[in-house]
């Protein structure tokens, strides 16, 4: 479970968000981090697709 979705987390992130609009700081904090999450995010699955890629010749069909 991501923090977001736990309650004790989702209410601290809450707060955050509130803080970030009224602190600049918080605000760019906030965001860096969300990008370097997304970029964490687009290596794990480039990672993974590559894998998948090198196993399989085509996409699976639904």
């Amino acid at each position: 479970m991501g923090v977001a979705t736990e309650p004790r987390g989702a209410a601290l992130l809450m707060e955050f968000m509130a803080l970030a609009n009224h602190r600049k700081e918080i605000r760019t904090e906030i965001a860096a981090y969300a990008e370097r999450y997304r970029e964490s995010q687009v290596a794990a699955l480039t990672v993974i697709l590559r894998s998948e890629a090198s196993t399989s010749m085509h996409c699976p069909r639904r």
